[in-house]
């Protein structure tokens, strides 16, 4: 989850680094493919907050992650 917010964060502004990141764990996944999807919640000139979604084949919540980021230089 950290690296779909990573993948994000570098396509719109650079590499960045991440502060501090929290995950909470709605459901297991047991099997099929799982798909992340980064946002920004709020986008800053030195820190930036993001939201990750983690996903199961059927399109089911499995996970959150919300982090702090560090914005490049």
């Amino acid at each position: 989850m950290d690296i779909s917010m990573g993948h994000l964060l570098y396509k719109s502004a650079g590499m960045g680094a991440t502060i501090e990141m929290k995950t909470q764990y709605l459901r297991p996944v047991r099997q099929g493919r799982v798909t992340c999807e980064g946002r920004f919640i709020k986008k800053g000139r030195t820190l930036s907050f993001m939201e990750s979604l983690l996903l199961d084949d059927a399109g089911k919540l499995a996970a959150i992650a919300t982090a702090t980021w560090k914005m490049p230089n």
